[in-house]
């Protein structure tokens, strides 16, 4: 099969006026040491995590993709249970979701190779531990003024933790967490107003990830890479 250019969907933003394209080639055209498999391992709840495995071309960041033809095909499992990973949306994005995001849970994935090329399967790592983020002001803190504290449960100093927090009355801000010892106070001043002289409040989103990194298979192009997350999200109404 030959390469082919797949037109990317106009998107709702200034890049979209520039358009953009996917370049998608069979994997009987590319050997496992041509392919970048960046692998995630994402649970935004206590019960399920999704894998996703993007298989591109030229390092982590090309826009060229690989589809997995023949008897090629990517195999998750999570503990004990396997999965044949599929294609839900773009060509080249490869998923399975297993019902379980428990610490410690052991995700792995395997691309399975026709006869005549490398198998990947060393791609694997444990999970990190599932959290919730505690109570949030419920009396509208003044951003400018006063400190705000966000605390967690379930610390876990073996990964890293970044918060990240959005609001249509502040610019957006990411923080690392250095530590992750189940709390962080966010200094008066550091979430900066838009608005000009006029800053307004309103409702400001807190993502919470928690990240630890696994082991992507040599086998791949060194940028592979594979990491396993907890994600959890939490509100609350900031004064200017």
């Amino acid at each position: 099969m030959n390469s082919k250019i797949i037109l990317c969907a106009a998107l709702a933003s200034s890049t979209a006026l520039f358009g953009c394209s996917r370049e998608v080639t069979s994997s009987q055209n590319i050997k496992t040491a041509g392919i970048a498999a960046i692998i995630d391992v994402t649970a935004e709840n206590d019960e399920l995590s999704t894998v996703v495995a993007e298989l591109r071309i030229g390092g982590s960041s090309s826009n060229a993709f690989v589809s997995l033809d023949g008897d090629d095909k990517l195999v998750a499992t999570a503990d004990d249970a396997s999965k044949d990973m599929v294609v839900e949306d773009l060509a080249g994005v490869y998923e399975a979701e297993f019902p379980t995001a428990a610490a410690g849970v052991k995700f792995s994935v395997t691309l399975e190779r026709a006869e005549g090329d490398e198998t990947a399967r060393n791609n694997n790592g444990n999970m990190p531990a599932p959290f919730k983020i505690g109570p949030l002001p419920d009396t509208k803190p003044s951003r400018a003024t006063e400190d705000i504290t966000i605390t967690w449960d379930t610390p876990d100093t073996s990964a890293q933790m970044v918060a990240r927090l959005n609001g249509t009355c502040i610019f957006s801000e990411t923080i690392d967490v250095v530590g992750d010892e189940g709390t962080l106070t966010i200094p008066k001043g550091k979430l900066q107003s838009t608005g000009g002289d006029m800053p307004t409040e309103c409702e400001i989103t807190v993502t919470m990830t928690r990240t630890r990194k696994g082991t992507a298979d040599a086998a791949f192009d060194p940028e592979s890479s594979f990491e396993l997350h907890q994600v959890r999200k939490a509100s609350f109404v900031s004064a200017p």
